[in-house]
């Protein structure tokens, strides 16, 4: 944590998160619960390789009777729990997770949008150095690819 603000990031806040995997593979689609209060159906695009992950992906808000209907549509594959501390450098998310039954785990997210690719590969790069992260030693799986072996 003290790398994190050492080069100017700012604490955003504390979410509790709890996700309900609904599709996984290349294809995933979740529910997400924040806080005990926002309800989000996250759908995405991410091929699981070592080093960077580029996704495209899609929020949609829901309310608590939506997500009931989902959850009753079709049974969760599994669950994910976990704290993440939000931090913000520039346009990158830096999460700090403890996510239960698996540990502790840094990830990050460089939000492109409208700015060119190569700008947002530049800035990935820029919070890779800047914490001192070895890519080849990152892990190539997502929360329920790991939770899912752990069964």
């Amino acid at each position: 944590m003290e790398l994190v603000k050492s080069f100017g990031a700012r604490r955003e806040t504390l979410l509790k998160q709890t996700d309900y995997y609904l599709e996984v593979g290349k294809y995933k689609k979740k529910i997400r619960e924040i806080n005990n209060d926002d309800i989000e159906l996250i759908s995405y695009e991410r091929e699981e390789t070592r080093e960077r992950k580029d996704s495209s992906y899609q929020i949609t808000r829901l309310t608590p009777k939506q997500k009931e209907d989902l959850l009753n549509q079709k049974t969760p594959i599994c669950l994910i729990k976990k704290t993440r501390e939000l931090w913000i450098y520039k346009n990158t998310r830096i999460h700090l997770d403890n996510v239960s039954d698996l540990g502790n785990f840094l990830e990050l997210e460089t939000v492109v949008n409208d700015r060119p690719t190569e700008q947002g590969l530049k800035e990935f790069q820029e919070v890779i150095d800047l914490l001192k992260i070895d890519p080849q030693k990152s892990i190539p799986f997502s929360y329920s690819d790991l939770i899912l072996k752990k069964a």
